[in-house]
């Protein structure tokens, strides 16, 4: 994987490019650049999973507090989408003629060029599509949200964010030589390649043995010949050829664990169930996800917030939390509000909207 940042350093200024990983992926001809963009998380059906699970259930979050209504009216999926990918994700704010938080507008990363002057942050945005909801300019560190997955430490990269995607280089790239080696070898199990011996070494004689063979075959029908044509299939369903199959199979699920581990979300969030703990139900798995999105995604954003907006404002998870049996939902609801995901009265206003207290 190489990580393309153009970074610069004129005296005490630097800037930084927001891009995407580039990794290099095999395919039919050797090695192709993939970005890490929505390119890549196509390709990758586990990434897609976890990209998609994660950035719709962050979306469905809702706020409270100062300015809750602009924030809970604005669809901040591609938002999320963008952190997750590239670890960086920017909203210019905009504000009425009083000064107070009027909307959110989403710039895409690749129009953002990060600019550390003496200690004071800028950020360069040019729409290059021409397109895009907001003008070419030069915007202050209090004019833009800059959520960051992952910052660095040192210098300018304190304030560019990584994604998890960055760890998985090396697993990416053997799911797809795994994935390319188990499609090859169901192709040739079901429709393998066939040998015919036959005793005459005349080219014409070959050729049309060929040809009267492949007519027939080709129809799924029976073809008899006499014992001097000799058929066999190149492809053998053997134990060798089984355990490859499950060998390739496994390399797939533990990619998708891998994955998972490298967001910190559980392996069934991304279709891997066989991989989480058997004596974890899965309304605790919920739980386990819940906490991780609240700790590692929604703390980065509420905290961005309420630096830039100076407000208080709060996340609601009632959205998201899980729907078990209804002799559970008390003791569920008891143990969200006992680990601070909701507070009590986001507890007791659950309990009332499904029936189990009155109002």
């Amino acid at each position: 994987m190489a990580w393309f940042n153009k970074k610069t350093e004129t005296r005490n200024m630097q800037t930084s490019v927001v891009t995407s990983p580039i990794f290099f992926a095999p395919d039919s001809n050797g090695f192709s650049i993939i970005q890490g963009s929505e390119q890549l998380v196509n390709t990758v059906p586990a990434l897609s999973t976890t990209i998609q699970q994660l950035s719709t259930d962050m979306s469905l979050v809702k706020y409270t507090g100062g300015q809750a209504s602009v924030l809970n009216s604005t669809n901040l999926l591609v938002t999320f989408r963008q952190l997750l990918i590239t670890g960086n994700a920017f909203l210019l704010i905009k504000r009425d003629v009083r000064g107070v938080l009027s909307g959110l507008v989403s710039v895409d990363t690749q129009d953002v060029i990060i600019n550390l002057d003496q200690g004071k942050l800028s950020y360069q945005i040019t729409n290059n599509s021409g397109d895009q909801p907001y003008d070419t300019g030069l915007y202050q560190d209090s004019e833009i949200l800059h959520f960051m997955l992952n910052p660095g430490t040192q210098s300018i990269e304190r304030f560019r964010g990584h994604s998890p995607i960055e760890s998985l280089k090396d697993s990416l790239i053997v799911q797809q030589l795994a994935n390319q080696n188990l499609q090859a070898m169901l192709k040739e199990s079901i429709s393998p390649k066939i040998l015919l011996k036959i005793n005459s070494a005349d080219q014409d004689t070959q050729k049309a043995v060929k040809t009267a063979f492949n007519n027939v075959n080709k129809d799924s029908s029976t073809w008899i010949s006499d014992n001097s044509v000799d058929v066999q299939k190149l492809f053998v369903n053997n134990n060798g050829n089984s355990d490859s199959l499950v060998a390739y199979s496994k390399q797939l699920s533990d990619s998708a664990d891998v994955i998972a581990q490298a967001f910190a979300i559980p392996s069934s969030m991304v279709g891997n169930s066989s991989s989480d703990d058997n004596q974890t139900n899965g309304v605790q798995i919920q739980q386990i996800y819940l906490q991780k999105i609240k700790t590692k995604y929604m703390s980065v954003i509420i905290s961005e917030l309420q630096d830039k907006l100076n407000i208080n404002i709060q996340a609601d998870y009632s959205a998201l939390l899980p729907i078990p049996n209804d002799t559970d939902e008390i003791t569920n609801i008891t143990n969200l509000v006992d680990a601070g995901f909701i507070d009590v009265d986001q507890g007791r206003n659950l309990l009332i909207k499904k029936g189990i207290i009155d109002e």
